[in-house]
């Protein structure tokens, strides 16, 4: 080859750069390829958990009326009520413990207004009519766009929860005594 010493140097730094660049390169690739599944996996798991980032309510609006159905009811309080004001109901939940067959489910409204139909206790309402502004079954709460802002205090909304270690479940809970104001 050639007498020139500095060449020589010169080209075993060349060679001996770019080896360590393409270790470098293989290092990352295999740290993103460990990486993006664990970060996906996360994902997926911290959005299918109850009480993760998926929505408490699946909320339609349908002509007059906002139809809500509960989708998870492991979300927080705060969760339910801030989507609930998203879709212009101004509105209290409680979680309540409750009896099995209540888990999940609308299990009572409480609301002090000139008029409410409760339908809870009976059979199980048709689609809302226009003789009414707010109708719940255990599936469904409906509220008439008109009245979504019609209440003199606030609309109080409980939804059945399993209770916790040495809770005691209610078949009604306590806070269902429905308060209704006459209008006049």
């Amino acid at each position: 080859m050639t007498d020139i010493p500095y060449l020589t140097h010169l080209r075993q730094d060349l060679v001996t750069g770019v080896r360590q660049r393409q270790r470098r390169i293989v290092r990352r690739r295999r740290a993103a390829l460990a990486l993006v599944p664990a970060v996906l996996a996360a994902t997926l798991l911290a959005t299918s958990l109850p009480g993760g980032t998926s929505p408490a309510f699946a909320i339609e609006q349908d002509g007059d009326w906002i139809q809500v159905r509960i989708t998870d009811a492991a979300a927080s309080e705060a969760q339910m009520e801030a989507e609930l004001q998203a879709a212009g109901i101004d509105a209290d939940i409680i979680l309540a413990p409750i009896t099995a067959e209540y888990i999940g489910r609308w299990t009572c409204i409480s609301a002090e207004t000139r008029f409410l139909i409760d339908s809870m206790r009976g059979d199980p309402p048709q689609p809302p009519d226009t003789d009414s502004f707010l109708r719940v079954t255990p599936e469904v709460l409906y509220v008439q766009r008109a009245f979504t802002g019609g209440f003199t205090d606030r609309l109080v909304l409980v939804i059945g929860r399993a209770p916790e270690a040495g809770e005691n479940p209610s078949a009604w809970p306590e806070v269902c005594g429905l308060r209704v104001v006459s209008e006049g």
